[in-house]
């Protein structure tokens, strides 16, 4: 898990175990159906009204990136990811 969050930058906040699992799970999904060299890079921030979430996706298929919201970070983590699986 460490692995992932080192790709990880968070503002404004310290994730707790759940969170990181959460965020270990995503990559793992989104990981899963990316091109093999796809490497993810994700920046959450806490905001007056919950969370702010941006992750981008680079591999030799091309950029993908998502920008997502919500009153959770668990909340917005999963946004981010139905937002890279619509592209």
């Amino acid at each position: 898990m460490d692995k992932v969050m080192d790709k990880v930058e968070f503002n404004g906040f310290e994730p707790d175990n759940n969170l990181k699992g959460a965020i270990s799970r995503t990559f793992d999904i989104i990981l899963g159906s990316a091109p093999s060299d796809s490497e993810p890079r994700a920046r959450l921030q806490r905001t007056a009204d919950g969370f702010k979430g941006f992750l981008r996706l680079s591999s030799t298929q091309g950029v993908f990136s998502a920008e997502a919201h919500g009153r959770e970070a668990a909340e917005m983590v999963s946004r981010l990811r139905d937002r890279i699986f619509e592209q």
